[in-house]
């Protein structure tokens, strides 16, 4: 019995169907891909709009918190105090919090000229460009079209490219990077909020103050530095410059200086596990006829960095309406 040959059409069919196979098998395994990616995709923005919400949730929960409490002049009274010089605590639903009172940073607006100086110098800036820095930043803040000696007005913007001056109060640090000149140094506004704020008033204030700022203060050497801070870790606050200079060295400007915080604060909330934070600028004011609060500015930040150093913050609990404490007032 003979046995059918195969002809070239079967062997075409044959390699069409193993083509076929392969290319198959490259589209299930691109669809299985996608599909992977969709769904990491998917569980990250989950993750996202999670954090997004706990973030939310913790920044009425703070606001509430610092509405409701006693204010001292370290922060707001309760177990644990809430100290208002920036440092870090935790909400029960895992997001951390800080607050600054902004009389503890220095003001871009009526700044002293001495302790903007010391800070600039200490932040690395050459003592040849702090008097541009100061006179240019002047000029961007005043209502008039006057050069300072190195100030820079609308038409030195213009002819750098630059949007034009305010010429007007601030209404946010993070100007600092509008700033002629002040753009060339970006260690200065990248985080402007850590040390500059744009209230007007300019009280410094040093129970609350930063290490970076009381450093810039007159005497502020990094053991006079660490003294205070001590102090203030004890519960001890200062109530006048001489109390400042007899117990530290630290030599307080003539005015303005405050001994007790203010009605305007930074807060920010993140996640430790997450690269951005988000960072308000609050006014208090109890007797408002709505909310007991105002948002100035909301911002989207890096995460702080300087927290790191505290692996386990305070636990912040709020505490339910029915025991809140009196109302935060400044004297």
């Amino acid at each position: 019995m003979r046995r059918a040959r195969r002809g070239p059409a079967q062997g075409y069919v044959l390699v069409t169907v193993m083509v076929a196979m392969v290319l198959l098998a490259l589209v299930a395994a691109r669809l299985d891909e996608r599909v992977a990616n969709f769904r990491d995709g998917s569980a990250h923005w989950g993750r996202w709009v999670q954090a997004q919400a706990d973030l939310a949730a913790g920044r009425d929960e703070l606001l509430y918190l610092i509405a409701t409490r006693r204010l001292t002049p370290l922060g707001f009274a309760g177990t644990p105090l809430l100290r208002v010089d920036g440092r870090s605590y935790r909400l029960p639903s895992g997001v951390w919090v800080s607050v600054q009172d902004l009389r503890g940073l220095i003001s871009i607006v009526s700044h002293d000229p001495g302790v903007m100086t010391r800070f600039l110098v200490a932040q690395g800036v050459p003592e040849r460009d702090v008097a541009p820095l100061l006179d240019k930043l002047a000029d961007y803040n005043d209502l008039d079209n006057l050069h300072r000696l190195n100030g820079a007005e609308a038409d030195d913007y213009a002819a750098a490219g630059l949007p034009l001056p305010r010429n007007d109060w601030p209404i946010s640090p993070y100007e600092l990077s509008l700033v002629l000149g002040w753009r060339d140094h970006p260690k200065l506004w990248e985080r402007a909020s850590d040390h500059f704020t744009a209230v007007r008033d300019g009280w410094l204030n040093p129970n609350t103050a930063p290490p970076e700022v009381l450093a810039a203060l007159l005497g502020g050497t990094p053991q006079a530095v660490r003294a205070l801070l001590d102090l203030r870790e004890q519960g001890f606050h200062v109530n006048s410059a001489p109390a400042l200079l007899g117990l530290t060295g630290i030599q307080l400007p003539d005015d303005p200086v405050a001994f007790y915080p203010g009605v305007f604060y930074r807060l920010r909330l993140w996640r430790p596990d997450v690269a951005r934070a988000v960072e308000y600028t609050v006014m208090l004011a109890p007797d408002a006829r709505t909310l007991p609060w105002l948002i100035l500015e909301t911002r989207q930040v890096r995460r702080p960095t300087h927290h790191d150093d505290q692996p386990d913050p305070p636990l912040l609990a709020v505490a339910a309406p029915a025991a809140a404490g009196a109302s935060a007032a400044t004297p």
